[in-house]
């Protein structure tokens, strides 16, 4: 857990107004969290505290990297990450996510741990498919073995048919 007491923003003794945190991922983050489908990252958060009489509005800025392995080649590559959320926080009796982006939490606290927020947000705005890019010529920037091995692999491959479709096919 001691990976993540960095992760607190305090709003206690603040005035009404806007306040600025600066936070560091790297991979240790991310190791916590043990998600295998990411081998680390490095991301820079910036986030911005609008305090009310009633409500804090935290605004998220994440912009860095994450290490992600391919989905084509399985080598990890840097996925670039810039990440805009806003987390909704109201005062009320006890802990309760009211909606994705809303929370509630007890009147007496005095500080929040956002840790879990920045894992969930740049989680959920990871792409299902993660391949790597295209340089700037056009071919992939995978593996050229491993791209090779995969069409070998589909030449060879025979598709065994039905042979009723194979009449159906011919009256097409």
């Amino acid at each position: 857990m001691k990976v993540l007491d960095q992760y607190f923003v305090s709003f206690h003794g603040s005035k009404e107004g806007i306040h600025e945190f600066d936070f560091d991922v790297n991979p240790e983050f991310f190791e916590y969290f043990e998600n295998p489908d990411f081998a680390g990252g490095k991301l820079k958060i910036k986030v911005i505290l609008d305090r009310k009489p009633q409500i804090l509005t935290l605004d998220f800025s994440i912009t860095g990297y994450m290490q992600v392995f391919c989905d084509r080649c399985l080598e990890i590559f840097n996925y670039p990450v810039a990440i805009k959320e806003i987390l909704f926080i109201k005062y009320g009796d006890h802990f309760e996510e009211l909606d994705n982006n809303v929370i509630v939490i007890p009147r007496e606290d005095k500080r929040i741990n956002i840790a879990q927020y920045i894992y969930e947000f740049v989680i959920l705005n990871m792409p299902v498919k993660k391949i790597h890019p295209d340089n700037t010529d056009g071919p992939s920037t995978c593996n050229p073995d491993m791209l090779q091995k995969l069409k070998d692999l589909s030449k060879n491959k025979k598709v065994n048919t039905d042979p009723r479709w194979d009449n159906l096919r011919k009256i097409i």
